[in-house]
């Protein structure tokens, strides 16, 4: 009841605004770059996928082993040799170019995390593994990380356990229904979403690692309006796999991106269009929704508590076993 109480007082305020009352509007911007990020949470929400209170939700990248070690917050990811393994450590920190580590044979690389104030929250290290079978793996000294504390990258060959390759591979179109909980104001009470769309494959299923289904809404979503909870649902990425994403896009091609799309047949992907990501920040008294352009990774937000700024939303599924 709390909860839903002030998810309504949310929406509540941000409605209190709207285009009838323009001129009464603050000078405030519409747009803000993206620069700061609380790197533990992007780094943890990388690998794993939480709830609203920060609750373990599912496993995304990395599973234990417990034929290697019983501690469940050890996990461990089969990669072909080290320049996959490092694909990984690239993809888990946060996308600052000064901060990015130097592909070198000097490790280990260890890397600072920072709040969005610039506060330190700890270490996270990557280094080559000594013990056979393993390639490398990413220690961590982070008092606030929750669910694991180490991830190990396993050879392939080495894998302890059966692995059986997915059924869908990269750029297959797969038709999910799935359903999210929303609060209509005009009902004033909690309403079952039901939708139908198609994902393309822009991850096949690996050892240790889930299938990443990607789509793009064909509606675009006011922040404001009930759409609103698609956003902060499971089914849209946090800004690490937002990067992820654009990560898989780029590396397969765009233009050739453009057409998997396409044949989805739902949002189109476009160079200079911006999708939400669930993902907000609070600049004195203005709310800023996060979007992340695909063609170049750019993140910028959009001013949401005065303004009604509306674009497709980037959706993902990423917990299943097939």
């Amino acid at each position: 009841m709390f909860l839903a109480f002030m998810a309504f007082a949310a929406l509540a305020i941000v409605g209190c605004s709207n285009d009838d009352n323009e001129t009464e509007q603050p000078d405030v911007p519409e747009l803000q770059d993206v620069t700061a990020f609380d790197d533990l949470e992007y780094f943890q929400e990388y690998f794993i996928n939480v709830d609203s209170l920060g609750n373990f939700a599912s496993r995304s990248i990395g599973i234990p082993l417990p034929v290697y070690d019983e501690d469940t917050t050890h996990i461990f990811i089969g990669v072909e040799d080290i320049e996959e393994a490092l694909t990984y450590w690239a993809d888990c920190l946060p996308p600052i170019d000064e901060i990015r580590p130097l592909l070198s044979d000097n490790y280990p690389y260890t890397y600072t995390l920072t709040d969005e104030q610039g506060a330190t929250q700890g270490t996270i290290s990557f280094a080559p593994s000594t013990e056979p079978g393993f390639v490398a793996d990413i220690t961590t000294d982070l008092p606030g990380l929750r669910h694991f504390k180490k991830v190990t990258f396993v050879q392939n060959d080495s894998w302890p356990v059966d692995f059986t390759e997915g059924q869908y591979h990269f750029g297959d179109v797969r038709t999910f229904t799935f359903t999210y909980r929303a609060f209509d104001l005009d009902l004033f009470n909690w309403v079952t979403c039901v939708r139908t769309m198609k994902f393309v494959c822009l991850r096949e299923k690996g050892r240790g690692v889930k299938p990443l289904y990607v789509a793009i809404t064909p509606d675009e979503i006011n922040i404001k309006d009930v759409g609103y909870y698609l956003i902060i649902s499971d089914y849209c990425p946090c800004q690490s796999k937002a990067k992820m994403i654009y990560r898989l896009i780029d590396d397969y091609g765009f233009t050739n991106a453009i057409d998997l799309f396409k044949r989805a047949g739902e949002g189109e992907l476009k160079h200079d269009q911006y999708y939400w990501y669930d993902e907000s920040s609070f600049y004195f008294f203005c709310k800023y929704w996060h979007a992340i352009r695909l063609f170049d990774g750019d993140m910028d937000s959009w001013e949401c508590g005065w303004k009604s700024p509306e674009k497709h939303a980037l959706l993902k599924i990423d917990w299943l076993d097939e």
